[in-house]
Formats: structure tokens, sequence, C-alpha cells
């Protein structure tokens, strides 16, 4: 090899020293890096599960309300089938074949309730401004009081035998949709139960208290005078006039 060769010139060696002192440098700021990269990898995991679990939340809430839905909607279609049910006309051959005394008695009973819907309407409209409006808010939750033939629901016709205010039974209901909303859907004997047991309730609120307050003393009565009845002092005279006087108040004989 010839000494040409063998020499490295002082430049390329100042270059090679400069090469060898930065990587030091770089090999740092890689390995911080990936110290930065490690500390924000759970940071990350951290939200990721956050958003997951926010994610499923909504989910969650929107599948029950999916399933509410759709109870609700079964049960109002159920209503309405059996409202339908009620309402449908018989067929020919039953309308021809009915007895007349039968058609006769409701036609009656018809008459009757359309009677006495007109009289709770006027009473309970005397009595409360607003009484129009709370029947509509509580048929919104029981059901139209009058079927289609005119005759009365089954809810009315509770209310109709059970109540002894109707008037006011009705109008408390309206004014408590909540507690109206609880008789829907009962049947004939547990709804008769229930307006028995409000309108107890009702009529307890309805009692003035009992004041606590000590009764007044009754009045003392005068006394009768010391000379209103006849006594040994007295005179003859004065004694017969006495006692004659005592006789008649007390509706005796009188002396002759």
């Amino acid at each position: 090899m010839s000494t040409e060769e063998s020499q490295v010139s002082p430049v390329e060696e100042t270059q090679n020293q400069a090469t060898e002192t930065e990587a030091p440098d770089l090999v740092t700021q890689e390995a911080d890096a990936d110290t930065e990269s490690a500390a924000a990898t759970p940071n990350e995991g951290e939200e990721a599960d956050k958003a997951l679990k926010r994610m499923q939340r909504r989910i969650d809430k929107q599948t029950a309300n999916v399933y509410r839905s759709r109870a609700e909607n079964e049960q109002l279609k159920a209503r309405l089938q059996e409202l339908e049910a009620r309402s449908a006309p018989t067929d020919e051959s039953d309308t021809s074949s009915a007895d007349p005394m039968t058609l006769a008695r409701e036609i009656a009973r018809i008459d009757r309730f359309a009677e006495r819907a007109n009289t709770l309407v006027s009473e309970g409209s005397k009595k409360h401004a607003d009484y129009m409006p709370a029947l509509k808010d509580l048929a919104a939750e029981v059901g139209d009081f009058v079927q289609k033939n005119g005759a009365p629901s089954p809810f009315m016709e509770v209310v109709l035998d059970v109540a002894d205010s109707p008037t006011e039974l009705l109008y408390y209901l309206g004014k408590n949709p909540d507690v109206a909303s609880d008789l829907e859907g009962l049947s004939p004997a547990k709804l008769a139960k229930q307006l028995a047991r409000i309108e107890s309730e009702l009529g307890e609120k309805a009692k003035p208290k009992t004041s606590n307050a000590p009764k007044p003393l009754a009045p003392v009565k005068a006394r009768a005078s010391a000379d209103s009845s006849p006594s040994d002092s007295d005179s003859t005279a004065d004694w017969i006039k006495k006692e004659r006087a005592r006789m008649e108040a007390k509706g005796l004989t009188r002396y002759g």
C-alpha cells in the first residue's frame, strides 16, 4: 500500500469526528420521542375507553326507548282493537232477530244516561268554571265517556253506579290526571273499588276540621227571685198567690 493511500486528509478526519460526536444526540432524541409516545399511549387509551362508554350509554338509552315505544304501540293497538270491537255494529241477522223489548230497554237506558250526563255537565259547569276542560283531560286518560251508539262507556257506567257525587268525582279526576291514568284498563270490579276509595278520601278532606279551642261555657241561668215560691214566712194571702202562680206555670189546676 502506498503512503498516499494510507494517509487520511485532515478534512476527512475532522468530518468523521463530527459525525461520531453528533450520533449520540440523534439517539437521545429518538429515545425521548419513544418515551413521549409511550407516555401518551395510556392517555389515548383512557380517552378511547371513555368514548366507548359514552357510545354504549347512548346505545343502551336508544335501545330502551325503542322497546318502550314498542310496548306503548302494542298497548295502543290493543286498546284500539278493543274499542273497535265494542263499537262494531252487529250483523243484520242479529238485528233482525233482536227482541223488541230488549231494544226498547236499551233505548230507554241510553236516554236516561243522556239526561243524567246533561245534568252532570250543567251542575259541574255552575260549580267550576273549568269543568269542561277537566272532563276533556279526564277523557284523554280513560277514553271517551260515550260509545258510538250513545250508551255510556264502561268507565262512565261504573262512575254513575258507585259514586255518591259523580259530578265532583269526575272533576277531581280531570284535575288530577296522574290519579286518573291509574284507572285506565281496570276491570269494572277493581275500578269500582278504586273510585269508592277516592271518593271516600275526598269526603274526609271536605269535612271541617275539629277545633281544639275549649267549648264556650254555658250561660248561667238566672235564679228565680227569692219571693217567687211560697214560703212559711209568707202571709196566707201571699202564700196562696205564689202557689197559684207556681201551679199555673206548671199547667196544673188553678185554685178555685
